[in-house]
């Protein structure tokens, strides 16, 4: 029997380094706020129990914020929250000198939240609450709410199975034959224009 593996974990942070441009002053340097932070871990490992058998394992996991928007735009930059980790075990079985069986399984998860809260009529500049009509904006100073600018929200997720059979049929022959079954799911009302979830 043997076991070799190998255990990674990082953790990456940036600061404001992006330099963006308001498209009335194109001239004009701005720092964009395109922070982040990104905590990963991983695992590799295979477990030999005997001498006609391989298993194999991964995993890992990613969590962490990001800054995203574009450059002309800089004070519309939001935080996108993401959520991502993957598991995959495959068995490797040797039948004879020239013909292996192999059966793998994964599954795959990403969620990812770009909400962006903006508040009425708290977050209005001076000039944008000057220009409303003075019963909204009373209205809105009474009962003050957010509304949800992000442009991006969803959870995506695979399942699948396969299994594969290498036989030898001469000595220039070898035949690969096998099958698989996937599950894939998407939940995003951006991207589906529908709060349902898809899946097939």
């Amino acid at each position: 029997n043997d076991l070799d593996y190998r255990i990674t974990a990082n953790y990456h942070k940036t600061t404001e380094s992006g330099i963006g441009y308001d498209d009335d002053a194109p001239s004009t340097p701005i720092l964009m706020d395109d922070a982040g932070e990104i905590s990963q871990f991983t695992f590799r490992g295979t477990y030999t129990p005997s001498l006609l058998d391989t298993l194999g394992l991964q995993l890992g996991m990613s969590q962490g914020t990001t800054g995203v928007g574009v450059p002309h735009n800089p004070d519309e930059f939001t935080d996108r929250d993401v959520d991502s980790h993957y598991q995959s075990l495959t068995w490797n079985r040797t039948l004879s000198t020239t013909d292996e069986l192999r059966i793998q399984a994964y599954h795959n998860y990403l969620q990812y939240d770009e909400t962006d809260l903006y508040n009425l009529p708290n977050d209005l500049s001076a000039a944008e609450q000057a220009a409303l009509h003075p019963a909204v904006l009373a209205a809105l100073q009474a009962v003050p709410f957010d509304v949800d600018i992000g442009v991006e929200k969803g959870t995506t997720e695979r399942y699948d199975l396969d299994i594969e059979l290498t036989q030898n049929l001469g000595t220039n022959t070898r035949l690969v034959w096998g099958g698989g079954i996937r599950y894939d799911s998407l939940q995003s009302e951006q991207l589906l224009d529908t709060t349902e979830t898809i899946d097939e």
